[in-house]
């Protein structure tokens, strides 16, 4: 009998290790930062799918990310926020990665930029003739077209800051650095509580207008300032695929999950599916929305 029960024991110690597969999760935000939050909560339900997820975060160097990514022969996730870091950027040279469509595997969400005062300054002051401000605005491009057609349409001069996060730009707002942020993710900051004055997108989020309210003088599209966040995968199978869709979509419904994009206002409408057609579109659009 106790050979019988040890051959039980040493088979299913063998079955459970045989099967786990090592799985790489890159993520490129700040250590403490949302993006290796969430990467922790879709590990924790890869795990119990059996998978051996190693997370590593590159604390925003965009350029490790890329390296790994691209060396990487092994099953590789890597959360990403579009526009947000340089990863996306197609100007970066040494940080861009260029992504098939099939390797866009779920989009985890979408949120809209917001306009903030990090003083005393208002909507008012800032278009005063002649007036000078600074801006805190991410890692990309668009946002500095649109900041030098304000610019030149009101006459103002405009120093933009790129901030990587909101590890940086937070002493920043505190220190008086700034006049104004324009960024995702920033009505929950205590400093900028009260101060917002207009969104992208949703002409309901956290109540405030729409930002053609103040901007239909110009003949910029707002719609396009979004930020949204997604995971890519390389070295995967259609097998595992499956698996690894299923296990980050219930780490995606926690509760723990549905706290954090609550607090930060976050669409999960736009971004949930119920189905297969329903997650083929999604993705479909999201790549139309990203790529295209």
């Amino acid at each position: 009998m106790y050979k019988v029960i040890m051959t039980f024991l040493l088979f299913v110690i063998w079955t459970s290790t045989s099967y786990a597969k090592d799985l790489l999760f890159l993520s490129n935000g700040a250590t403490t930062g949302m993006l290796v939050q969430l990467s922790r909560f879709f590990a924790s339900d890869l795990e119990k799918d059996g998978y051996l997820p190693q997370i590593k975060s590159t604390n925003n160097n965009c350029a490790l990310a890329k390296l790994m990514w691209d060396q990487s022969r092994v099953p590789t996730l890597m959360l990403t926020s579009h526009y947000g870091d340089g990863l996306t950027d197609i100007n970066n040279k040494m940080c861009f990665v260029s992504i098939k469509q099939e390797e866009l595997l779920y989009w985890v969400y979408s949120t809209p930029y917001v306009f903030c005062s990090a003083g005393n300054k208002t909507w008012q002051d800032l278009l005063i003739p002649n007036s000078t401000h600074t801006i805190a605005i991410p890692h990309e491009n668009r946002s500095l077209r649109l900041l030098e057609e304000i610019s030149k349409f009101y006459n103002i001069k405009i120093k933009p800051v790129k901030v990587e996060s909101s590890v940086h730009l937070i002493p920043m707002i505190k220190s008086g650095e700034l006049d104004f942020v324009f960024r995702t993710g920033i009505t929950e900051f205590e400093d900028l509580k009260n101060k917002c004055i207009w969104t992208t997108k949703n002409e309901n989020y956290q109540k405030l207008p729409n930002g053609s309210k103040y901007l239909s003088k110009l003949n910029i599209d707002l719609s396009v300032f979004s930020l949204n966040s997604y995971i890519v995968g390389k070295n995967i199978s259609t097998q595992d695929k499956e698996k690894i869709l299923k296990a980050i979509q219930n780490g995606w419904k926690s509760e723990e999950v549905q706290k954090i994009f609550t607090r930060r206002n976050f669409d999960s409408n736009l971004v949930s599916f119920q189905n297969k057609q329903e997650y083929d579109d999604k993705i479909k659009y999201l790549w139309n929305l990203i790529y295209q």
